[in-house]
């Protein structure tokens, strides 16, 4: 009887060490099938995976490339462009100006009243204002008169002499002339639009003007003539 139970107990203690055994193997190989499937679905997505960063990085450069090449095109030819417009311009501008001081270079150009102190010679009459009150002989009787122009004194034509006078430059439009002496500059065959004018005064009120054609030439009118004087 004690025989028979201590087979009994072998053989339940055998059938559980192999169950132990068959569920241990079963386990092991149920993990070995997960570990296998994560190492295949890994390595199926890593070419997948690796296939899109490359085709992202690909896509990307030249992306990147094309974006810097457009914008420095566009950069370039926006410079260009302006270049062009101010290339184009400036001649335009340059040309403009300096037709317009090639003009009126004779009679507007930067002057200084001071240059012009010295003696000057009626050498000719240029015309006359609409109203005038010499002769023909009255006018030749001026021609090699003088007036002179000093820090200290002005003196007329007829010798008399304004003492400490104020010398006042200006520049005068045509229309501006000709409101004031009822002439215009191409009267006298000045082709500018402006003339530099130095204004004599004598206690405050203007005593009588110049007129500059050039640094040689000037203008002068007396009693409605306008004469030209050198120095």
């Amino acid at each position: 009887m004690i025989d028979l139970l201590k087979k009994k107990t072998t053989i339940f203690v055998i059938v559980g060490i192999v169950l132990i055994i068959l569920v241990g193997t079963s386990i092991i190989a149920r993990n070995k099938m997960q570990n296998n499937k994560s190492a295949s679905i890994n390595t199926k997505n890593k070419p997948i995976q690796n296939s899109i960063n490359n085709t992202t990085n690909t896509s990307s450069s030249p992306i990147v490339q094309n974006n810097a090449t457009s914008t420095n095109s566009s950069v370039s030819k926006q410079s260009n462009a302006t270049n062009t417009s101010s290339s184009a311009a400036t001649p335009s501008n340059t040309t403009s100006t300096n037709s317009s001081v090639t003009e009126q270079k004779s009679t507007t150009s930067a002057f200084n009243y001071q240059d012009y102190f010295g003696e000057w010679t009626i050498k000719k009459s240029l015309g006359t204002s609409p109203v005038s009150a010499m002769s023909n002989d009255q006018i030749a009787g001026y021609i090699g008169k003088k007036i002179i122009l000093s820090e200290s004194q002005f003196t007329d034509l007829d010798g008399s002499v304004v003492k400490s006078p104020t010398y006042k430059q200006k520049i005068v439009s045509d229309s501006d002339f000709f409101n004031d002496n009822r002439r215009e500059l191409s009267y006298f065959q000045i082709s500018s639009n402006y003339i530099n004018e130095i204004q004599i005064y004598n206690n405050g009120g203007i005593y009588s003007n110049i007129f500059i054609i050039d640094k040689n030439n000037i203008m002068y009118l007396a009693d409605g003539v306008f004469f030209q004087l050198q120095k």
